[in-house]
């Protein structure tokens, strides 16, 4: 699904970011990605979503480059700081991923439109998210780790084929964080999806990834797998 071969970003003047990283991820694996900030995670995730290109190296999907968008699969991107469409309530929040993707009226936000898949994404979502409690407050109201779950959830109803999760639960208490990761660990798995998932909480990450790659003195090497490990080296 995934390959990244020896991938190389510089900010000058600071030294090297990447130096000559590599990963391989097969379809359904989920790959959890831990280092101290500033190492490169977030901004491997943004080469990968296409949002930056790397220096020198390859990113490919499926044996596809991935310089433009038509030849990458679909990419869920949840970034390190939550925001949300201030004009819109939680719900519409939450819907407005698939609603763009499956429909290309105006101004869908101001007419009661739905179907059945899209409710039964939502409930499914609020469900695992435990945001119930929540769905009828103002968006000013939300604390972080709220805004934070209905940024989740957003791309969770998507279903895209690739999820670049940038400490998804960062903002949460442990033992929700935790509760979560367990049950986005399943739901992954059901749907197949391949996952890459940067993370601080070791914990956290052996709840809900496959494989565990560190970033220790810069190079990234690979701590956990399975019968079927990725690839992961860097020069």
């Amino acid at each position: 699904m995934l390959q990244i071969n020896h991938v190389v970003k510089r900010f000058p003047p600071a030294p090297v970011l990447l130096d000559g990283l590599s990963l391989t991820m097969q379809q359904g694996e989920i790959v959890g990605l831990m280092g101290p900030s500033g190492c490169g995670k977030t901004t491997l995730l943004r080469m990968i979503a296409g949002l930056d290109q790397p220096d020198q190296g390859t990113i490919r999907f499926r044996g596809n480059g991935a310089q433009s968008a038509d030849q990458r699969p679909t990419i869920g991107y949840v970034c390190q700081v939550p925001h949300l469409y201030p004009h819109m309530n939680i719900e519409q929040n939450l819907a407005i991923g698939w609603r763009l993707q499956y429909n290309d009226y105006k101004f869908w936000w101001l007419e009661n439109r739905s179907s059945s898949e899209l409710r039964q994404r939502l409930d499914q979502v609020v469900q695992l998210l435990e945001l119930a409690a929540i769905m009828n407050r103002p968006l000013a109201s939300l604390s972080g780790g709220e805004r934070q779950r209905v940024c989740l959830g957003r791309t969770l109803v998507r279903r895209p084929a690739v999820f670049l999760l940038d400490e998804p639960l960062a903002y949460l208490d442990r033992a929700l964080a935790e509760r979560l990761a367990v049950r986005m660990h399943s739901l992954f798995k059901e749907w197949h999806s391949t996952v890459v998932w940067v993370t601080h909480h070791e914990a956290e990450a052996h709840l809900v990834c496959d494989h565990i790659g560190k970033w220790q003195n810069g190079l990234v090497q690979l701590v956990a797998n399975t019968a079927k490990p990725a690839i992961v080296s860097s020069k």
